[in-house]
């Protein structure tokens, strides 16, 4: 017949771990959203510098286009 006595120490191990396996849900779940954060910014900053070289880029060839019209209409 098994005890209270042998049953106790079992539940009370697993209970200390199962609240070791919760607090390290917990900071996982911290440390992702910081991570996830972190990368949103960092893409934001990525598409803004991507975004201000399209924007040069066009400005650019519009000065080009209007640049070949204006040596066409002289000839």
């Amino acid at each position: 017949m098994v005890s209270l006595d042998m049953i106790l120490p079992l539940v009370r191990e697993i209970q200390t771990q199962l609240r070791e396996m919760k607090l390290t849900a917990d900071l996982d779940r911290r440390n992702t959203r910081s991570l996830y954060d972190n990368l949103t910014a960092e893409m934001s900053i990525k598409l803004a510098a991507i975004d201000n070289k399209l924007e040069l880029a066009a400005e650019r060839f519009e000065e080009r286009m209007d640049r070949l019209e204006q040596l066409l209409r002289n000839k």
